[in-house]
């Protein structure tokens, strides 16, 4: 006995405002490097194939209003080298008081100079403490509780310390 499957394509992948379109009969796959794109496409039984340039792109809805700040991106924007989609960005913040507006009080870790330190060390005891607070009966329970510390700490939303963002 077969079984059949019918899937229907998602909304989301059909929509060609955010995937784009593109008439040309034949195309196969694009293989994307820093600057340029390759098209391949079938002609028959024959496979192209043809590079030319590329400038990534993203287009994003607005209300018009101003997007969330993040740190991430501001340090990539101005960042000396160029990065690409999942680079790793670590970064960490800066200042004098527990309580800052992250994306305007950071820096690359690579730009730490351990003659001048300059990390805001009251954000990270007021992050160390809130940490501990949230964890507090796991470990005054003497870590009995294991499987509930493992799952309290997957769905921690960051670790102390450097910032990472992928």
């Amino acid at each position: 006995m077969t079984e059949q499957t019918h899937r229907l394509p998602p909304l989301f992948q059909t929509n060609e405002v955010l995937f784009g379109h593109d008439s040309t009969p034949g195309l196969v796959a694009f293989e994307v490097q820093r600057d340029k794109v390759t098209i391949f496409s079938r002609d028959g039984d024959a496979t192209l194939s043809q590079t030319v340039p590329f400038e990534p792109f993203l287009l994003a809805a607005s209300d018009g209003k101003k997007r969330n700040a993040a740190a991430p991106y501001d340090l990539v924007r101005s960042a000396k080298r160029p990065y690409q989609p999942g680079d790793q960005i670590s970064y960490y913040v800066t200042g004098a008081k527990a309580k800052v507006k992250i994306n305007e009080n950071c820096k690359l870790a690579s730009d730490w100079d351990p003659k001048k330190p300059d990390e805001n060390v009251e954000h990270y005891k007021a992050k160390l403490n809130e940490r501990y607070e949230k964890f507090r009966p796991f470990i005054e329970d003497g870590a009995t509780r294991s499987e509930e510390l493992e799952l309290a700490l997957s769905c921690s939303d960051s670790a102390v310390g450097m910032e990472t963002q992928h």
